[in-house]
């Protein structure tokens, strides 16, 4: 794992979080640290907008990177609006199949992954055919948008033929259930997903083994509840410890 590339990787999650704010994402602090060679791609769809992901070639590489959960927004109705249908996508944890990816999946995110793959897959290609050839590509976010990294990551390889040099996500949610994983992991095996300490957004959906902690507590209140679909990460976490150490 090169932690130099994550740390690079990580500057451009949060420059994708200013798509759609004033200024776009040139605004973004970050955006100078990540030396984009020129104003990246960006792409913005699904319901009232909340689905984003900007594609920008650098020295590094071509970075594909998808916008995270809106944070909650009370400052006017239509942000708040617009933030809530971003937390109902991280809720809906049905599971379905979804062509180019491997096992059953979380339905939020692979809908939104499915409202950007065409104009996506377009801006990687026309990039990409801009570049030298065998210029890497690196897929990453944050949160939500680590999560759909996930999926984007496999579905560029099995349906477009990209394979990506190295796969970044930080804090995601778990994507897809045993059999994805699995697939994934014998398919990507340079993708390095990152955990911080008290963060509880890679341990959701919750786990079989969460739902069983919660039933042998003495209260009643978690009596009789009914675990989720299954759910399990890929592998290759890099753990950032209490002490800041990464293992």
């Amino acid at each position: 794992m090169d932690l130099r590339l994550a740390c690079h990787l990580i500057e451009a999650c949060e420059v994708a979080y200013a798509i759609g704010s004033p200024g776009g994402v040139t605004s973004s602090p970050k955006y100078e640290a990540v030396g984009f060679h020129s104003a990246p791609d960006v792409i913005v769809r699904g319901p009232d907008q909340i689905d984003a992901c900007l594609v920008g070639s650098t020295d590094a590489g071509l970075i594909v990177a998808f916008r995270g959960t809106l944070p909650l927004a009370l400052s006017k109705p239509s942000a708040f609006f617009q933030s809530l249908l971003d937390w109902l996508t991280d809720a809906d944890m049905a599971q379905i199949e979804v062509p180019g990816i491997p096992g059953k999946v979380h339905q939020g995110f692979a809908k939104a992954l499915l409202d950007l793959w065409e104009p996506l897959t377009v801006a990687i290609t026309r990039q990409l055919g801009q570049l030298a050839s065998g210029q890497d590509v690196f897929v990453t976010g944050h949160s939500k948008g680590a999560s759909m990294a996930t999926l984007a990551a496999v579905r560029l390889l099995n349906l477009e033929g990209i394979r990506a040099s190295g796969v970044f996500p930080f804090a995601p949610a778990r994507a897809g259930d045993p059999d994805f994983a699995s697939a994934y992991d014998e398919g990507l095996p340079g993708t390095w997903w990152f955990a911080n300490r008290d963060d509880i957004v890679p341990h959701l959906p919750p786990s079989e083994e969460f739902f069983k902690i919660l039933e042998s507590l003495p209260e009643t209140t978690f009596k009789g509840l009914k675990a989720l679909p299954e759910y399990e990460h890929t592998k290759t976490l890099q753990f950032i410890q209490w002490d800041g150490k990464i293992i």
